[in-house]
């Protein structure tokens, strides 16, 4: 079976956290607050702070 270049057997480290990527990138490139990415979202602020924990 030949192997494509791209592919890589092992991961060289651990995928990010979903929650990570939103506290970390996402809500300060849009200058979002918690709360306010919630309301937006259409979710309870507790709700979103949970999926970043």
């Amino acid at each position: 079976m030949k192997r494509e270049p791209w592919a890589k057997t092992e991961a060289a480290r651990r995928p990010a956290h979903p929650g990570a990527i939103l506290r970390e990138d996402v809500l300060p490139a849009l200058a979002l607050s918690v709360s306010e990415a919630a309301r937006q979202l259409g979710v309870t602020r507790q709700r979103l702070h949970r999926i970043m924990a």
